[in-house]
């Protein structure tokens, strides 16, 4: 509640109305309620005006302050053009899983609940990768052409990586596989994220997509933005 108040509530109410002008915070609530239950899911401008009575420039607009309030962001889907990443749809996260339940006022119910902690688990894969992508100058995007889909990717011109966060090791490969295929700079550098991993190179492991544990990659991710911001912060000296 107190994370709702101070959080939700004064971003929806004061914040984002003082700053854009909104005349209608409720919708701008409303809103921001829809998209939690959306956690990870395919972004629908069109259907999202159409539940809130409003139009779809405005609703695009009402996404644009939320993300300037730091409370979600949106991925793009990866693809060969930049025309074809503009035509395709866009992932929803919020930059912390615990904003996304206070606007759904459910408490800790979602951490008793596997579906739930599945989404938030994804949901902080993508909030750290995020938070790396800035630091480091590169874009994160999710993949979904047809049936087969990845949940992140690290388009690094260098090193890219791409991830698909489960909750076991049973996980199908089936998405990571076909974006090998179609996308061949990802071979290799791809990796199967579940709480029980055992750590192991794409190249060390017989399906060739590596494992790593979730919380070793969290980890991970937040020391190299750390890195990467120090490094900006310094031009790059020590």
């Amino acid at each position: 509640q107190v994370l709702r108040t101070d959080a939700v509530e004064r971003a929806v109410y004061k914040d984002i109305p003082q700053a854009f002008g909104v005349h209608e915070p409720v919708k701008l609530e409303r809103l921001l309620y829809l998209l939690a239950g959306q956690l990870g899911g395919i972004l629908s401008a069109g259907k999202l005006a159409a539940d809130l009575g409003l139009t779809q420039p405005t609703v695009d607009q009402y996404l644009r302050y939320l993300e300037q309030a730091y409370i979600v962001f949106l991925l793009p889907n990866y693809a060969g053009s930049e025309e074809a990443v503009q035509r395709r749809g866009r992932k929803l996260f919020f930059l912390d899983g615990a904003l996304r339940n206070a606007a759904l006022q459910r408490g800790v119910g979602p951490l008793r609940d596997d579906g739930e902690m599945g989404l938030l688990r994804e949901n902080a894969v993508a909030a750290h990768l995020q938070a790396l992508a800035q630091q480091s100058g590169v874009r994160l995007y999710h993949w979904r052409e047809g049936r087969d889909e990845v949940d992140l990717l690290l388009d690094h011109p260098e090193h890219p990586l791409a991830f698909e966060v489960a909750s076991s090791a049973s996980h199908s490969l089936k998405g990571l596989r076909a974006l090998q295929r179609r996308h061949p700079r990802f071979a290799g550098r791809c990796y199967l994220v579940h709480p029980g991993a055992i750590p192991a190179a794409p190249e060390r492991h017989p399906s060739g997509i590596g494992r790593i544990p979730l919380a070793l990659l969290l980890a991970t991710i937040g020391l190299q933005a750390e890195r990467e911001q120090k490094s900006r912060l310094t031009g790059g000296r020590g």
